[in-house]
């Protein structure tokens, strides 16, 4: 396990989240919620997914990151502060605490929000959205969604 990967690993898990490999899956009522830490193929680079799988659009029980409905790196959707860090983590080496947190605290929170009704709408209709990748499925359901059904 990479130093990056075993700093995540104890908030991650301490938040609900279950390991497989390098990707972290925490379910909900409505959606699986992922984190994936992806190192670079050209280099020591980490890319920070975050993603998330709603249950309304299919039927997996352990989707993997490339399937969510809802994808982004976590620089894409993170504060201009901490973009820049985010960008330069090294997966050979430890990150500062408090880079750790800041993270974390991004990740959940965005994570949270695309997947309630309420945040998802908000989101999808937000210049964010178009930072990320939404599955056309998504925008579909959303005109099609009933508070009944």
């Amino acid at each position: 396990m990479l130093p990056v990967e075993a700093q995540f690993a104890p908030g991650l898990k301490a938040l609900g989240f279950k390991k497989n490999a390098s990707t972290w899956t925490r379910e909900t009522s409505d959606a699986f919620q992922v984190v994936n830490l992806q190192k670079s193929a050209f280099g020591e680079q980490v890319y920070v997914n975050v993603a998330v799988y709603l249950k309304a659009l299919g039927d997996e029980t352990s989707p993997p990151e490339h399937r969510c409905h809802i994808r982004a790196r976590l620089e894409r959707i993170a504060p201009e502060s901490v973009s820049e860090e985010i960008r330069s983590l090294n997966a050979s080496l430890p990150m500062p605490a408090l880079l750790l947190s800041a993270l974390l605290d991004r990740a959940v929170a965005w994570l949270e929000r695309v997947s309630s009704r309420p945040g998802l709408d908000s989101f999808v209709e937000s210049a964010m959205a178009k930072l990320c990748f939404v599955h056309v499925k998504v925008r579909a359901h959303l005109t099609t969604f009933t508070p009944e059904g």
